[in-house]
Formats: structure tokens, sequence, C-alpha cells
């Protein structure tokens, strides 16, 4: 079971998560569509786990 402690630890990893695709994303050349597809991808991973973990919590 999470406690809130260790929401506000998945959180800080999230976001940190997120800032460094964010950095690979804004780091990649705007011809390697690739590298871009992949960036968005897992930024829309990291928000939907992080929409879902606020649900969980919301939910109980």
């Amino acid at each position: 079971m999470n406690t809130s402690n260790d929401n506000v630890i998945n959180e800080s990893v999230i976001s940190v998560k997120q800032e460094q695709i964010l950095k690979r994303l804004s780091d990649a050349d705007k011809d390697d569509v690739k590298e871009i597809a992949i960036s968005q991808l897992d930024l829309l991973s990291s928000y939907y786990q992080l929409s879902l973990s606020q649900a969980n919590r919301s939910f109980r």
C-alpha cells in the first residue's frame, strides 16, 4: 500500500523523468522523426502514469 510519502516520491520521479524526456525532445534533430516520435510517446506515457496515479489516490 502506498503512503502519502510514496506518492510524493513517485511524483518527483515522474517530474524528473518528464524533464529528461523534454530535454531529449528539444535536443533531437528536427529531421529525426523517429527520435521525436519516441520522445512524444514517452512523454504521453508519463502523463498517463501521472493521471492514473492521481486517479488511484482519488478513488480509494
